[in-house]
């Protein structure tokens, strides 16, 4: 597991008489898509909240439980969601 943002090298070398370096480097996007909305995470957070009740709202009345790829693709939905909203709470405060 790479740790925080940073350059990371893994490997320092030649190749056909050519200095090349391989290495992994890692930031953090604060925003949304393509670092869109920096610094608004409450908003993000507050969108995921709202998406979560809607998905579970569309779960609990909806006729969704009647197919089961239905059901499973709204769970996929929900767990994508969940992830976002642990993103922006639990890593941006």
């Amino acid at each position: 597991l790479i740790p925080g943002p940073g350059v990371y090298p893994i490997w320092k070398g030649q190749l056909l008489g050519v200095a090349i370096q391989f290495q992994f480097e890692t930031t953090f996007n604060y925003g949304a898509l393509w670092g869109m909305g920096q610094g608004q995470s409450w908003l993000f957070a507050s969108l995921s909240i709202v998406a979560i009740g809607v998905i579970v709202g569309f779960l609990w009345h909806g006729h969704i439980t009647a197919s089961m790829w239905l059901t499973v693709a709204t769970g996929f939905l929900l767990a994508g969601t969940l992830g976002n909203l642990f993103d922006r709470l639990g890593l941006h405060g």
